[in-house]
């Protein structure tokens, strides 16, 4: 026969025993919660190796990008200036096809994308690097993007309406004289129209913005530095 005493005894064991599962599932839950967050942390700080060798490789491309453009945009200022010459267009054959190429380059985002889809289990330490990559990567590159665009367009129209216009189009760009072209480029309004558009979407848009991108990305690059001493 069971006793009251011993059924308090039964209980108080099976109690425990319960107790010991519950501890038990608790303790599992949590070191299944910890080494999660440890793989979370170690993929979101690999990531962010990617975006600082992202961004190096960024500024490196962009460097020689700039220098291409400024280096267009000062004869560009002679011709809106009308400074030029025959003899300078012969001399410089540069100028022969001064606004007939744009150049662009390609901006690496892959680590960026990868850190959006841990957006909220950030540690708090990259806390004022988040705002200046999404101002970066999700701003800024876009209307750059958008520039280039609007570069490939006006290039493909121009050379549309010169094929369509101007007989010398056709002429190999290595003639050692060519006149027509160069007597084009000296005295026709239209042409310096198309210069100073072409000025204002390189150098004054898309130049513009890569000076920036350049700008935030060294800025981005000194906050990852300082994490690490």
């Amino acid at each position: 026969m069971i006793t009251s005493d011993s059924m308090g005894k039964y209980l108080l064991y099976a109690f425990g025993e319960i107790l010991i599962v519950i501890i038990g599932i608790f303790i599992a839950i949590q070191l299944n919660n910890w080494n999660e967050k440890l793989k979370t942390d170690k993929a979101i700080e690999n990531i962010f190796i990617e975006i600082e060798t992202n961004l190096e490789n960024n500024r490196r491309n962009l460097k020689p990008k700039l220098v291409w453009y400024k280096e267009r945009d000062s004869l560009i200022t002679l011709v809106k200036e009308q400074k030029l010459t025959t003899e300078d267009y012969k001399n410089n054959k540069q100028l022969l096809t001064l606004i007939n190429f744009y150049s662009t380059v390609r901006i690496e985002k892959s680590g960026y994308l990868k850190l959006k889809n841990y957006l909220g289990q950030t540690d708090s330490k990259y806390d004022s690097i988040l705002p200046k990559l999404s101002l970066l990567y999700d701003q800024i590159l876009p209307v750059n993007e958008r520039y280039e665009l609007v570069m490939e367009n006006f290039n493909h129209r121009m050379h549309e309406r010169w094929a369509q216009n101007y007989e010398w189009f056709s002429e190999p760009r290595d003639l050692a004289h060519p006149e027509e072209r160069i007597q084009h480029f000296l005295t026709s309004s239209a042409y310096q129209n198309d210069v100073r558009l072409y000025s204002m979407y390189s150098k004054d848009n898309y130049a513009a913005t890569l000076t920036y991108i350049d700008v935030i990305s060294k800025s981005i690059l000194e906050d990852l530095d300082n994490l690490e001493k």
